[in-house]
């Protein structure tokens, strides 16, 4: 799933740093968004709060820059990464 990330954030203006770092605590959330599953089903998964699943949502979308899940799950699928 890294190599996921690792290409989906290759196209953003950010400093590899911050992209490993975020890929890290990112990697499932992702993978499960990509999956169609919901904000509580993402956080049932993990065993954490909505709460925390919605942040990451939110901080993975300002890295891939794009402003909804939507475009997430379209930019992967252009990238043929799901």
């Amino acid at each position: 799933m890294g190599s996921i990330l690792e290409a989906l954030y290759a196209g953003c203006r950010l400093a590899s740093s911050a992209i490993t770092t975020t890929m890290t605590t990112m990697t499932t959330t992702s993978r499960t968004l990509t999956e169609g599953a919901s904000t509580s089903g993402i956080a049932d998964t993990l065993g954490i709060s909505g709460t925390t699943v919605r942040t990451h949502i939110q901080r993975s979308l300002r890295k891939l820059e794009v402003h909804s899940r939507l475009e997430a799950v379209a930019l992967a699928s252009r990238r043929r990464l799901v």
